[in-house]
């Protein structure tokens, strides 16, 4: 199996598994829309992280295209600016953005 990281004297983990914001990007518009600096309230559908909105939504049974996630996270205790925080994502079926406070902070590409 894969090594994950964990908690020590040095690190603290936080799973940020549970239900997020989701919003379909049927037009491919939500750049464009500013859903990288928060989705809007309309539209949202709560959705279970990890797992696939084609499992669970089924009018998404087979959309493939884009689409958005968004949860509120709270940086721990103490963050000191020299410090870092390190997301890590499990699962992205085939390329991601991932944005902090309407920054982008990194992507990926290939599955």
């Amino acid at each position: 199996g894969t090594l994950r990281p964990s908690d020590s004297a040095h690190r603290r983990c936080t799973q940020l598994d549970g239900l997020w914001a989701f919003i379909a990007d049927h037009k491919d518009d939500g750049h464009a829309s500013g859903f990288c600096s928060g989705l809007p309230e309309s539209g949202r559908t709560p959705i279970a992280v990890p797992a696939s909105w084609n499992e669970q939504l089924p009018e998404l049974d087979s959309f493939l295209g884009p689409a958005w996630y968004e949860r509120t996270v709270w940086a721990p205790l103490g963050l000191t600016p020299r410090q870092r925080v390190s997301l890590r994502f499990g699962s992205v079926n085939y390329s991601c953005e991932v944005y902090f406070n309407g920054e982008r902070a990194g992507a990926h590409e290939g599955g």
